[in-house]
């Protein structure tokens, strides 16, 4: 979606700047990053857990935002697989198309 708005022609953003294309972003960037952020909180993310949680995101660093925002809501001290299917169910409900 976001390269037709500069490269199609009949867009008001054609030709507007250079396109750079992401690579994504480590897995193992993601995993350092996502326990530390679920123990400044208080609650702890088991590193197969975080894995997990990348792999069913593609690494997509949207989705892997919504799934660990959901998650994290879940969890009261220490993240469960069941709280992570029920998070990804609501980060697949709340990005359906109705």
């Amino acid at each position: 979606m976001m390269s037709e708005l500069f490269k199609e022609e009949s867009r008001s953003f054609n030709r507007f700047g250079d396109l750079f294309l992401l690579e994504k972003i480590d897995e193992s960037h993601w995993i350092k990053y996502i326990i530390e952020a679920f123990d400044k909180t208080g609650k702890q993310i088991a590193k197969p857990l975080a894995v997990d949680m990348i792999r069913m995101t593609d690494n997509h660093p949207d989705y892997l935002q919504q799934l660990c925002h959901h998650t994290w809501n879940l969890t009261e001290k220490k993240v469960a697989s069941d709280q992570i299917e029920e998070a990804m169910e609501l980060v697949v409900r709340s990005n359906a198309l109705r």
